[in-house]
């Protein structure tokens, strides 16, 4: 410590935590994990000192021990080195607990010595995985958790978040005026989905409801796509009456803002993160959340976020109708989000499993 011009004793600098992250684009986040990366990143620098390291894809990184001489890159920064960070945040390529993710976890944490915890979005664990565990696993559903717990490893839930700031509900007078700017008779009742125009998607259960008098169901695409899968799936989507933008709109806010309910068709495991992060988006939006029963949204987050399970398209499609007259159940949950599904939250959240959130 040193000593304050008040004559107090100054407290020292907080040892800071590392986050390395692997192979994260430079541009155009769409996929789920890459977005939980860059955000997370982002709320940690506002609630401890942060070191970022990232190493971007290329072909560079596609032999495993380039991979490790990155590890070896963020542990020997000259910042790592003066500022020893008191906890590492590991987030591999792949984003999957792999044998060579475990033992660059494993590298890490003995070149930093310090604990370090590994983040995947994808279930299953391969047989190394109590021989080479990292000091805590940051899994996605609850059943990943079980798993690993059963085999003795730590495990612990983490979720996608939202920017609460610019994820809001309208204001008076706004969801009109969105509804104008994209000529939306205010008479629709707009149901929204934003996502890859893939079948894993399953976005062919919205077409249903596009048929129906005074819905008008709105879907926004990425601009990845898989041919001819992809426009075959526009085409179909289309001569229903489901209406497509295409590509990435900074202000994707206003979408969700001119919505009268939010609807995640998907129920393949492949088809988006665990916890989705349009499914959060919406919460945060105020809009109310019509889901078929996928990964984390059938546990324990779905409960916290408050959406509405169904079991099937045809239940979907009637529970949206449902909303659409005005008949929702009577324990229907509701309210705002979460403040823990914040990114501020998620990050909170992180420190605390880490065991790092007070030093």
């Amino acid at each position: 410590m040193t000593q304050a011009a008040s004559g107090r004793l100054a407290a020292a600098p907080e040892a800071p935590v590392l986050a390395l992250i692997e192979e994260l684009p430079a541009e155009r986040l769409e996929e789920g994990s890459d977005v939980w990366a860059h955000h997370v990143a982002s709320a940690l620098r506002g609630e401890t000192p942060l070191i970022e390291h990232i190493n971007r894809p290329g072909p560079q990184l596609l032999a495993p021990a380039a991979r490790f001489r990155g590890v070896r890159m963020a542990a020997r920064r000259a910042e790592v080195k003066r500022r020893r960070p008191r906890a590492a945040l590991y987030i591999p390529a792949g984003r999957m607990v792999t044998t060579w993710a475990l033992l660059r976890a494993r590298y890490l944490r003995s070149l930093l010595r310090a604990p370090v915890a590994m983040a995947a979005f994808h279930e299953g664990l391969p047989r190394t995985a109590r021989q080479w565990a990292p000091d805590v696993l940051l899994l996605t559903t609850e059943s990943a958790c079980q798993e690993a717990r059963q085999v003795g490893l730590r495990a612990e839930l983490i979720w996608t978040g939202a920017d609460t700031r610019r994820f809001r509900p309208p204001i008076s007078g706004e969801k009109a005026e969105l509804r104008r700017s994209l000529a939306i008779g205010q008479d629709q009742f707009v149901v929204f989905h934003v996502g890859h125009l893939f079948e894993n998607r399953n976005l062919r259960a919205l077409a249903p409801l596009a048929l129906v008098p005074g819905v008008t169901v709105l879907v926004l695409a990425s601009h990845f796509r898989r041919e001819p899968e992809s426009s075959e799936l526009s085409r179909a989507l289309e001569a229903t009456g489901v209406r497509l933008l295409f590509g990435h709109r900074p202000n994707v806010e206003q979408l969700y803002r001119l919505a009268d309910c939010y609807v995640f068709p998907t129920v393949q495991h492949d088809g988006a993160v665990a916890t989705p992060l349009s499914v959060v988006e919406a919460r945060a939006s105020g809009l109310p959340v019509v889901t078929r029963r996928f990964r984390a949204l059938g546990e324990r987050v779905g409960r916290e976020l408050g959406v509405d399970l169904v079991d099937s398209d045809d239940e979907l499609r009637r529970f949206v109708l449902a909303l659409k007259e005005g008949q929702t159940r009577p324990e229907r949950p509701g309210g705002p989000l979460p403040a823990a599904y914040s990114w501020q939250g998620v990050a909170r959240r992180l420190l605390e499993v880490m065991d790092v959130s007070k030093n």
